[in-house]
């Protein structure tokens, strides 16, 4: 087995700057996507006694869409180049330890490139939705939320594969560890399972069920934020990777 890779100043400061950036939108955006909904609650008990709100109905609200906006337009762009900073960071430590084949570096810079251009969508969904808001743009904001949901299920995925093709070139160095890699090989079912089961509750609010109405569309609009939390989660998964890379950048520096 060979010993860790040790990461230069270049790379331990994109890492750091990577891991500060999404560990930002992760707090971020986990905080507003629940507390919208608490606060439109609080100003609209009339619409909570007929049904609970979504994300995008509680970013109807006037007083509290527009702050919704402001963030999401600081969190998308920061994401992209949070998770940019440390795929980069990953893929060039690997190939200058030169410890995998040509056709094994294509492979992870196809992937690495496939899913930064899901997140660049994600993010742009991101901010389409928050920016255009029922009642007034009803169109672009469903354009919107359609990209982000299904651009940010891609991006996790392909993220999972790209985190497989690492965890067999763990045991010969590079940044990233194969217990870390093993780690988010279980993970992913996480967001697996949701996405599958609120694909499955978006079809079937749209039919009635009797007496079911009411707890299915309560499901519903529970499953959105999980979801939405299960993405992040597993893009925080990569966090460890960095911070002990970080970590061992530091230890060489002081000895």
């Amino acid at each position: 087995m060979t010993n860790p890779a040790i990461p230069s100043a270049r790379t331990a400061l994109a890492l750091t700057i990577g891991l500060a950036s999404t560990t930002f939108v992760f707090v971020v955006v986990n905080y507003l996507i629940y507390t919208v909904r608490w606060e439109f609650a609080v100003l609209n008990p009339a619409y909570m006694a007929e049904q609970p709100p979504t994300v995008s109905r509680a970013i109807s609200d006037p007083s509290i869409g527009p702050s919704f906006a402001m963030w999401m337009v600081i969190c998308g762009p920061l994401l992209v180049l949070g998770l940019s900073l440390q795929y980069h960071s990953y893929l060039g430590v690997l190939k200058r330890q030169d410890i995998a084949t040509k056709a094994q570096v294509f492979g992870l810079s196809v992937l690495t490139v496939l899913a930064l251009v899901f997140q660049v969508m994600a993010s742009s969904g991101m901010v389409i939705l928050s920016q255009f808001r029922f009642p007034n743009h009803n169109d672009m904001h469903m354009v919107g939320s359609y990209l982000f949901f299904f651009s940010q299920a891609f991006f996790t995925f392909t993220t999972f594969f790209v985190s497989r093709a690492y965890s067999k070139l763990a045991a010969q160095g590079g940044l990233l560890s194969a217990r870390a890699c093993r780690f988010r090989a279980r993970l992913i079912w996480l967001p697996a399972f949701l996405s599958a089961f609120y694909l499955f509750l978006f079809v079937a609010k749209s039919y009635s069920f009797g007496t079911i109405d009411d707890a299915l569309y309560q499901t519903y609009v529970t499953v959105e934020l999980f979801l939405m939390s299960s993405f992040l989660i597993y893009m925080m998964a990569w966090a460890p990777d960095s911070v002990i890379a970080i970590r061992r950048y530091l230890a060489s520096r002081s000895t």
